[in-house]
């Protein structure tokens, strides 16, 4: 009787863990590390930063910040797919309708262990490989060697 007792004490004790740590989702948010209510947004079809007290959704109906790593891509809720020039002769950043040349990136996608952990985000290809994804100015931009770096972070719900 007291193996089971001990038994079910531990089930409990393990599912009452996961429970407190959250669910992951398949969505991300690309912030500024240590400002996470500055994120990288789609408002209208394009780019823009916003700023938030919760969640993904911004004031603006037709803006969102929620982001899907799909393999070496990052894709925005609305579909479009964040890129950048592969020759590396402008540090632009911008969304395309469809993947190809500058839409792959090199991510470390956090996991489960990592709930807190943020990834940088790199251009995986061309002239451009290796640059950073971050903020001049207010916009986002590859850059070499940042001040600002952007981050991806798994979106998690809790319960």
């Amino acid at each position: 009787m007291s193996r089971r007792v001990f038994l079910c004490l531990a089930l409990l004790l393990a599912a009452s863990s996961v429970c407190l740590a959250g669910i992951p989702t398949s969505k991300f948010t690309i912030t500024v590390k240590g400002i996470s209510s500055t994120y990288l947004a789609v408002r209208g079809g394009d780019l823009a930063l916003g700023n938030t007290t919760g969640g993904t959704r911004l004031a603006d109906e037709d803006t969102t910040a929620e982001w899907f790593v799909d393999g070496t891509r990052i894709k925005a809720r609305g579909g479009k797919y964040l890129a950048y020039d592969p020759t590396g002769k402008s540090d632009r950043i911008c969304l395309v309708d469809r993947p190809g040349e500058g839409t792959d990136w090199s991510v470390s996608v956090p996991g489960r262990a990592e709930e807190e952990q943020r990834a940088v985000i790199r251009a995986a290809s061309g002239a451009a490989k290796g640059r950073y994804l971050s903020l001049e100015s207010g916009r986002p931009v590859l850059s070499r060697e940042p001040s600002e770096k952007l981050h991806l972070q798994r979106i998690w719900i809790h319960k």
